[in-house]
């Protein structure tokens, strides 16, 4: 028995997802604060609703993020940026990828980096029946087909 796809995945379903990591910052810091508007800039960019939006941040420890042979402690505003991947389904347009990744690299400039855009973002594609969330592998074009289940 072949499963069907989902054809055309709801707009409230989960993606992008924003994994983001960091050294400590050097002020106290709200990240649930900051990851919401992260989540609210990135859904603007790419005329999501908010919902969509899904964000998680680990902070590294201090002294694991090494760049050249510099490690740091905290939160630096001219080295070591945050690291940041951004997972979302297949088919968005160029313009709307790059507006998401200054969307994320301007609100977390703000927040750590004295506004400056010291972000370090990559955006990767999620292939249709490539993702599983919702109970079920999520597919984007009713073209696809589902393997078969095992019997």
């Amino acid at each position: 028995m072949l499963a069907l796809p989902t054809p055309h995945l709801p707009e409230s379903d989960p993606m992008p997802l924003i994994e983001i990591k960091s050294l400590p910052p050097a002020d106290p810091l709200d990240r649930s604060a900051v990851l919401a508007r992260v989540n609210r800039a990135v859904a603007d960019a790419a005329g999501l609703p908010i919902v969509a939006v899904w964000s998680v941040w680990t902070e590294l420890e201090p002294g694991c993020y090494v760049e050249g042979e510099r490690a740091a402690s905290e939160q630096p505003t001219g080295t070591h940026p945050p690291i940041v991947r951004i997972v979302a389904y297949e088919g968005r347009r160029n313009d709307t990828v790059v507006a998401m990744l200054e969307a994320v690299a301007q609100v977390l400039g703000d927040a750590l980096c004295d506004g400056e855009p010291n972000v370090f973002a990559t955006y990767e594609e999620a292939r249709s029946g490539r993702v599983f969330t919702g109970g079920r592998v999520r597919y984007t074009d009713s073209a696809d087909i589902a393997p078969p289940a095992e019997a």
